[in-house]
């Protein structure tokens, strides 16, 4: 049956190099009309094509390009290919070769891409009345089949200063580009990263989605690498931080809330391709998945974070932050305790200010129980002095409560977000 097969496929790669890679008659056409774009000058599909290519390598269990083995019987093994736009179901025989079984392709993945329905670098630029535009990063020195599709993935600077970062603010699953630009430009206003965005402008890596990664998705926070539902999203962040490392880009990264997992997964992929991001730095501000896996990924690529700032910073009254992210505080402490083992310059004047910076209001934890009593206490007596005193003392309470709000739970801090939202409370 194999020998029928091979007579009427198509083999990928040069006979006498690599594994063998065939692709099965059915799929013939398409993987020829994904043959033709490339040559054509589409970058998705040269991208497509050469991802594919690898398996003349071998499949690598643990490279994220693979998200994992479905099933394996009398010697065969079924492997799913997640790409940016296309899947595909690998069959590898017992005889090592690998033969394509079924390729789903998005051939529209750039259209949607520019209409904000998939994943993409995105710059947002501020309106004069208010809000942001946000529109597709295009290379323009290369264009596509139609004339109008260039390559994508670029960082913009915002900045003419060769010296400054070029900011790219990560955000979380939203349904819409523009408040994901709101959301986002709040936290890296409220990052150590000094950069007039308000007037610059910033890169956006967009995910759009409903809902938001880890938090309450106990299995996703703690294990963002392996999420399938943020998978092409990192597969095109990570294919912009190689090309930013490429071009020697000095990017920061600055992550708001879930975006904490897309980052941390296309970490796990840059590292998979054997890739280090020594130009690199970042900022997780409002992570909702393990900070301190971020953080080794990070250190593992020679990502740099200078020994006086913060690599993150979470509101600890926010449960999805305090589960998802802090992992109930193990997480920022063992990082704490990792830069003061491998880190130079990282000393106790740091860690002593990292360990009272790192909640951004942790002071309103000690006031609780006060307010609280206070409350009781002055409604029971009834005179207005006392009602105002508890008011004001309730302040810690008031603040608990709407950090888990969820239109608030997305802003860096509970002024950040009275200042930005609109939209309904719960």
């Amino acid at each position: 049956m194999n020998q029928a097969v091979n007579m009427t496929a198509q083999r990928i790669g040069q006979p006498g190099t690599g594994k063998k890679v065939m692709v099965s008659a059915q799929l013939v056409s398409t993987y020829n009309k994904l043959i033709d774009l490339s040559k054509k000058g589409d970058y998705w599909a040269t991208y497509i094509v050469k991802e594919i290519g690898q398996l003349t390598s071998g499949v690598s269990r643990g490279k994220s390009v693979y998200v994992h083995e479905d099933f394996s019987i009398a010697g065969y093994k079924l492997y799913r290919m997640m790409l940016p736009g296309c899947v595909a179901n690998i069959v590898e025989t017992p005889s090592r070769e690998y033969q394509i079984e079924a390729l789903d392709i998005d051939f529209s993945f750039f259209e949607k891409q520019v209409d904000f329905k998939k994943p993409g670098l995105l710059f947002a630029k501020p309106k004069r009345t208010g809000g942001w535009n946000v529109s597709l990063i295009m290379d323009k020195e290369v264009r596509g089949t139609d004339g109008k599709a260039g390559r994508t993935g670029y960082v913009k600077p915002q900045s003419k200063n060769k010296e400054d970062w070029i900011i790219v603010g990560v955000a979380d699953l939203n349904p819409s580009p523009h408040d994901a630009a709101r959301e986002v430009a709040a936290h890296i206003s409220a990052s150590h990263f000094k950069s007039e965005i308000s007037k610059l402008g910033f890169n956006l890596m967009y995910t759009p989605g409903e809902g938001s990664v880890g938090g309450w998705r106990l299995a996703e926070a703690n294990n963002a690498q392996k999420s399938e539902r943020i998978h092409e999203s990192a597969q095109v962040l990570a294919d912009v931080m190689v090309k930013a490392q490429k071009q020697r880009k000095p990017v920061a990264w600055v992550t708001q809330y879930g975006g904490s997992g897309v980052f941390t997964q296309a970490l796990q992929i840059v590292r998979d391709r054997g890739v280090r991001l020594d130009s690199h730095t970042a900022f997780l501000s409002g992570a909702t998945t393990n900070t301190d896996r971020a953080f080794v990924l990070c250190r593992d690529l020679g990502m740099h974070v200078s020994p006086d700032d913060s690599f993150a910073k979470n509101q600890v009254l926010s449960v999805r932050q305090a589960l998802g992210g802090m992992a109930l505080g193990w997480a920022p402490v063992k990082t704490m305790v990792r830069r003061l083992r491998s880190q130079k310059g990282y000393g106790l004047k740091q860690v002593t200010s990292d360990a009272l910076g790192l909640f951004t209001n942790g002071k309103d934890v000690q006031g609780i129980g006060t307010a609280v009593t206070t409350m009781v206490a002055a409604f029971g007596a009834g005179p207005l002095y006392g009602v105002c005193g508890a008011i004001a003392a309730s302040a810690p309470v008031i603040s608990a409560v709407a950090t888990n709000i969820p239109a608030f739970d997305r802003y860096p801090n509970l002024q950040a977000a009275i200042q930005n939202t609109d939209r309904k409370l719960w």
